[in-house]
């Protein structure tokens, strides 16, 4: 018999919301005229029109 082998996929938490993804989903999200890397959902905050005054008003 062979055993299957399981993979472990690395994560990465975003320092904006906290959340645990992995790191293959990750992205950069702009944030105060730089690139940091985050994932998606903060990625659309920081470039969406109406979000991104706050979102880059925040304190990460």
């Amino acid at each position: 018999m062979r055993k299957t082998s399981q993979k472990t996929q690395s994560v990465y938490e975003c320092p904006f919301c906290k959340k645990i993804i992995p790191s293959s989903k990750k992205t950069e999200v702009f944030y105060r005229s730089t690139w940091v890397n985050g994932c998606n959902e903060c990625f659309d905050l920081s470039i969406t029109e109406k979000t991104v005054v706050g979102f880059q008003e925040r304190n990460y």
